[in-house]
């Protein structure tokens, strides 16, 4: 039996295609494909919300590990490097002066620049 160029064409055309699926099923899941696997048709999750300390503004002076991490880009290492450097270095005369922790640039002081404050020594 002999195929025309046409059924030569479909044969090949179905082969590539169904190696290419096999390849794909043969891929390990990542947490993006297997949540999208599960998830489909469903709602997204809302994202979690920032929850902020309820009475005002954080003061570096005299904030907590958790009332730092309620900060925006805050997470408990910085958390944990603001509370080291103001142990090494006294209170903080500024919120600007929050640049100077190691880990915590100009970008993260204009982030929660709105939401703190500093307490007189």
């Amino acid at each position: 039996m002999r195929l025309s160029r046409l059924e030569l064409a479909a044969v090949c055309l179905t082969a590539a295609v169904l190696g290419l699926l096999a390849g794909r099923a043969a891929l390990p899941l990542t947490a993006g494909t297997l949540y999208r696997a599960e998830t489909a048709g469903a709602a997204a999750p809302a994202p979690a919300a920032q929850s902020f300390v309820p009475d005002g503004p954080v003061d570096l002076n005299t904030a907590t590990l958790p009332q730092l991490m309620s900060l925006p880009g805050v997470g408990q290492v910085r958390a944990q490097a603001i509370l080291d450097y103001r142990a090494a270095h006294g209170p903080f005369s500024s919120p600007e002066e929050l640049a100077l922790v190691p880990g915590v640039g100009q970008g993260i002081v204009d982030l929660v620049a709105e939401h703190i404050t500093v307490s007189p020594p």
